[in-house]
């Protein structure tokens, strides 16, 4: 299977289109991950991330989560994608609270020289919305300066990472809905994975 592009452009389907799609492929061909699927958060649920990162949401990371508000999954086997799962506002919290009390001690590294993501393992203005043993998808909205907020990228647990996987949230989860749609994906342990390396 061809890698996929490191980055997609803003644009493509509109949130609720791609979870149309993406709840229509997890019905289809995984459905013990589709019941997984959370409804919608709440406004004040929102407020309250956003009063605690100190920074408005992107609006179309606000649709997603008015619309899914994570995934509830005791098994921990009914993963949406690479073994990651999506965070509940509350996780979200959580894992912010705990990286930034973390690494917040931890400034940039001089190398590799920052591009569009910040160099660094953690900054406050991330918000790790999926998660896989430490590693997961981030909302990037303190980006380096050539960066775009709002940005996408996977950082893999404690380490720094270079290069975004989606220019937006909806970039982001409008290309998820694309490698469903088109089976563009391997079956690991029953669950869809793809390559997600960069470089």
């Amino acid at each position: 299977m061809e890698p996929i592009p490191s980055t997609t452009s803003l644009g493509g389907m509109d949130i609720k289109q791609s979870w149309a799609t993406i709840e229509s492929v997890l019905r289809a061909k995984f459905p013990a991950v589709a019941a997984t699927l959370n409804p919608g958060t709440t406004h004040e649920k929102l407020a309250e991330l956003e009063q605690l990162i100190g920074k408005s949401l992107p609006a179309d990371f606000r649709a997603s989560l008015l619309l899914h508000d994570g995934q509830t999954d005791a098994t921990r086997q009914c993963d949406l994608l690479n073994f990651n799962r999506l965070l509940t506002v509350d996780e979200m919290i959580q894992e912010w609270e705990m990286l930034t009390n973390l690494f917040s001690d931890f400034g940039e590294e001089d190398e590799p020289k920052p591009i569009r993501i910040k160099n660094q393992v953690w900054s406050s203005g991330w918000i790790k919305f999926t998660d896989a043993d430490g590693s997961g998808f981030v909302v990037d909205l303190d980006p380096a300066e050539k960066g775009i907020a709002g940005q996408v990228f996977y950082r893999p647990n404690a380490e720094v990472q270079t290069q975004t996987w989606a220019d937006s949230y909806a970039g982001f989860l409008s290309r998820l809905a694309d490698i469903l749609d088109h089976g563009e994906y391997e079956l690991d342990q029953g669950c869809p994975y793809v390559d997600i390396s960069v470089g």
